[in-house]
C-alpha cells in the first residue's frame, strides 16, 4: 500500500525488492563514508607516529580498503608499533597489490630488490608504474636510462620520468630535466639537493617550493608547478604570486581565469615585482580581467616595470607612444605628436644601452619608417642603430645593413646623395652568413644568394680583404 502524500517519484520504487536494494545502497554509502573517515584518522595517527592508534583504525578496514592493508604491511615490515615481521608485511603487501594498490606493488619491488631478486623487482616496479605510482615510475625510468634489468632505452626513460614528474615526483622531474638538457644540466642541482629541497618544501619553506615549481615547469609538468607555486604564493612569496597570476592568465596547469590572474599579479606588484608591473600595464592596455582600458595607467606601469629592471617592457611602451603620436598627428595636434615621438626615442635609446638586440633593432626600424609615418624617415640614424644591433647579435639587423649599403639607403655618397657601397654590403652579408651557417634562423640561405649577387662586383683582393675584416669583427663581437 502506498500512503497518500508518499507516492514515489519513480514507479519502480514501489517494488519491495527495489526498496530493499535502495536501503542496502544507502547503508553502503554510509559505511563507505565512515570507512574513509576511519582511514583518514588512521593515516593522520600513522603520520604522527601514533602506531597503535593507526593499527586500531586500519585493521577493521583491511578487507575493504587496500590502502589500509598496505599500511598494516608497512608497519609489520618495518616494526612500527609491532614486532618486525617481514614475511607478514610482504603477505599484506601482496594482498593489497592484488587489489590494485600501487604503493604495495612498489613496496614488493623494494623488498625483492633488497634480496637481490632483480627480475622480480623489475616486474613489481613495472606493475606499480603502470598503476600510476610516481616513485615507481621514476625508478622504472632510471632502469631504462641505465639499462638495469632491462635493455637500455633513452626514450622509454624519458616517457617514465615524464609520467613520474606529472604525478608529482620531484626526483622524476630532476632526472627528466638532466636527461633532456643539452646545457646547464646542474641548473636545479644534484638529485640529493632536489631531495633535500623537497623535504624543506614539505616543511613549509617557500623558497624551496618556488624552486621545485621551477623544476616542474622546466619539464612541462605544469599542474605540479602550479601546486607548488600556489603554496608559496599563499605564504606571500612575490615571485610565486606572479607565477600563479601567469598560470591563470595563460591557462597553464590550471583553468584560465583572467580575473583571478589579475588578483595575483596585483599582489606581486605590491611586492615591487617588475615583471608583474609589466603584466599589469598590459592589463590596463588590453582590458584584461574585466579591468577598464586606461592607456595612461598602462604607460605608468610600463615605465615602472622598466625602471625596476624589466627592460623587456620597452618595445610595448615605445609602441604605445607611437600609437599616441599617430593619433595626435591625425587629429592635427602636432605638439602632442612630437612629445610622444620624443618619449619613444628617449626610451628606445635606453634600450640600446641595455644591450638587447631585438629592442635595438626595433628602434632602428622605427627610425627607418619614421615612427609609423609621424616623422621623416631617418635612414642614416637607422643604419647607425642597425650596426649596434648587429654587434649585439641581431641577424635581422645585419640583413637590413646589406639592403641599405647595397641600395645606398642612408649611405653618404659624399655629396649628400645616395650611393651604393657594395664592399660594405658584402661585409655585412658575410657577417650574416657566418652567424647562421646552418640556416637555423632562415638567414643563412638568404646570405648565400646575396653573396653570389654581390661578389660579381668585387675583385678577389677586395673579397680577401673583407674576409680579414669579418674575422677581426667577429673576434671582437662574437667571442
Amino acid at each position: 500500500m502506498v500512503f497518500a502524500g508518499l507516492t514515489p517519484a519513480h514507479p519502480h520504487m514501489q517494488h519491495p525488492l527495489m526498496m530493499r536494494a535502495i536501503a542496502i545502497f544507502v547503508l553502503l554509502i554510509g559505511f563507505t563514508a565512515s570507512a574513509a573517515a576511519d582511514f583518514d584518522e588512521g593515516l593522520a595517527a600513522y603520520s604522527q607516529g601514533e602506531f597503535a592508534t593507526a593499527r586500531a583504525a586500519f585493521e577493521p578496514l583491511a578487507k575493504l580498503d587496500p590502502r589500509a592493508l598496505f599500511y598494516l604491511g608497512r608497519m609489520y615490515f618495518r616494526g612500527e608499533g609491532v614486532a618486525v615481521d617481514k614475511a607478514r608485511g610482504e603477505a599484506l603487501f601482496a594482498q593489497a597489490a592484488a587489489l590494485g594498490e600501487a604503493a604495495a606493488m612498489s613496496a614488493l619491488a623494494a623488498a625483492a630488490n633488497a634480496r637481490g631478486e632483480t627480475a622480480k623487482a623489475f616486474e613489481w616496479t613495472s606493475k606499480a608504474a603502470a598503476a600510476g605510482h610516481p616513485f615507481a615510475q621514476a625508478q622504472l625510468g632510471q632502469a631504462y636510462e641505465a639499462g638495469d634489468g632491462v635493455t637500455q632505452n633513452r626514450q622509454e626513460a624519458i616517457i617514465w620520468y615524464g609520467r613520474a614528474a606529472r604525478g608529482g615526483s620531484a626526483i622524476g622531474a630532476a632526472r627528466l630535466y638532466r636527461l633532456g638538457a643539452d646545457e646547464d644540466k646542474d641548473k636545479h642541482g644534484s638529485l640529493d639537493e632536489v631531495s633535500a629541497r623537497l623535504s624543506r618544501a614539505h616543511a613549509g619553506d617557500s623558497e624551496a617550493r618556488v624552486a621545485l615549481a621551477a623544476l616542474f615547469t622546466d619539464v612541462g609538468a605544469d599542474a605540479q608547478a602550479f601546486d607548488w607555486y600556489r603554496l608559496a604564493a599563499d605564504q606571500g612569496h612575490h615571485e610565486a604570486e606572479y607565477q600563479v597570476g601567469l598560470a591563470f592568465l595563460n591557462g597553464r596547469g590550471v583553468a584560465r581565469n583572467d580575473a583571478g590572474a589579475l588578483i595575483w599579479i596585483r599582489r606581486a606588484v605590491g611586492g615591487n615585482h617588475a615583471a608583474a608591473m609589466y603584466q599589469l600595464a598590459r592589463a590596463f592596455r588590453l582590458g584584461t580581467g574585466g579591468i577598464n582600458i586606461n592607456e595612461g595607467l598602462a604607460l605608468e606601469w610600463y615605465e615602472n616595470a622598466i625602471e625596476d629592471g624589466y627592460v623587456a617592457a620597452t618595445p610595448e611602451l615605445v609602441e604605445l607612444f607611437i600609437i599616441g603620436a599617430v593619433r595626435a598627428a591625425k587629429d592635427g595636434n602636432n605638439e602632442d605628436a612630437r612629445e610622444n615621438i620624443a618619449s619613444a626615442i628617449a626610451w628606445s635609446e635606453r634600450s640600446v644601452t641595455a644591450g638587447d638586440p631585438a629592442m635595438t633593432f626595433a628602434f632602428a626600424q622605427n627610425l627607418d619608417s619614421g615612427f609609423g609615418g609621424v616623422t621623416a624617415e631617418d635612414d642614416r640614424s637607422a643604419v647607425a642603430i642597425y650596426q649596434i644591433a648587429a654587434q649585439q647579435g641581431s641577424l635581422a639587423a645585419s640583413n637590413e645593413l646589406v639592403r641599405h649599403f647595397s641600395g645606398g639607403d642612408g649611405v653618404d655618397g659624399g655629396d649628400g646623395g645616395r650611393a651604393a657601397d657594395i664592399p660594405t654590403a658584402f661585409f655585412w652579408n658575410a657577417i650574416l652568413e657566418a652567424d647562421d651557417p646552418d640556416n637555423a634562423q632562415g638567414f643563412g640561405q638568404i646570405a648565400a644568394v646575396q653573396r653570389d649577387q654581390l661578389a660579381g662586383s668585387l675583385s678577389k683582393s677586395q673579397i680577401d680583404n673583407i674576409a680579414r675584416r669579418v674575422a677581426a669583427w667577429r673576434g671582437q663581437f662574437r667571442r
